[in-house]
């Protein structure tokens, strides 16, 4: 029981560090007009981080079919290469495949899930521990680098 405790408030401390990170470095691009052109000018680790905490949150969420209903590709292309530069390929490539399978239904006038897509979020959902390492790790070195 007490492990469990311990695990459950070390998984909560790593969010909220992530969290944190995230907003600080966020600052003028979750709220830019636009967020591809204010994610382009900013250091390429901190592009990477910023586009995958969004697409991860979009994803997480309401799956990729979210991710693009709300962002179309504004973030989904920082994202696959911020996940490439996090050495993240599956993340990279599952974007890709996702992206490319929006735009293939696009214009449909389907009210269902896309099954293809829900198949790429459940890969998603396969790799995502990894992702949230990474970016786990990222948040810790710019925490250290910062004291």
């Amino acid at each position: 029981l007490n492990s469990e405790r311990i695990r459950v408030a070390t998984v909560t401390e790593d969010t909220d560090l992530v969290g944190r990170v995230y907003k600080e470095l966020g600052e003028g691009v979750r709220d830019a007009r636009d967020i591809r052109q204010a994610l382009a000018v900013r250091d390429p680790d901190e592009r990477a981080f910023l586009a995958l905490v969004m697409c991860s949150a979009e994803v997480d969420n309401g799956g990729f079919e979210q991710l693009f209903g709300n962002s179309s590709d504004e973030i989904a292309q920082q994202g696959a290469e911020g996940a490439e530069r996090f050495g993240l390929a599956q993340h990279a490539t599952i974007i890709r495949k996702a992206w490319d399978r929006w735009c293939e239904i696009s214009g449909q006038q389907d009210n269902e899930r896309d099954e293809r897509l829900s198949e790429l979020d459940e890969e998603w959902d396969h790799v995502d521990e990894q992702l949230q390492r990474r970016l786990l790790d990222f948040a810790r070195q710019r925490q250290d680098a910062a004291h």
